[in-house]
């Protein structure tokens, strides 16, 4: 297994509770964020889970980066 890459055995999801990390909230103020704000990653059913797809939440984050440097930026 030496020199395999190892981002192929990573997980295409995140649980609320890594999503909550990430932002430094909890999994409950997460779940607020699916419900309140325009735009946030909608979780997917995965058996009995709900999930959230990590490309979503980094493109979520990006959004975010880009605004606020936007907003710096402006003259």
């Amino acid at each position: 297994m030496t020199g395999e890459n190892q981002n192929e055995f990573e997980s295409p999801f995140r649980t609320f509770e890594a999503v909550a990390k990430m932002f430094g909230k909890s999994a409950k103020t997460v779940g607020r964020w699916v419900q309140t704000i325009p735009g946030f990653p909608q979780p997917v059913r995965v058996g009995c889970s709900r999930l959230f797809l990590s490309d979503e939440v980094e493109d979520f984050v990006q959004r975010l980066k880009e605004k606020r440097d936007r907003k710096k930026n402006r003259p």
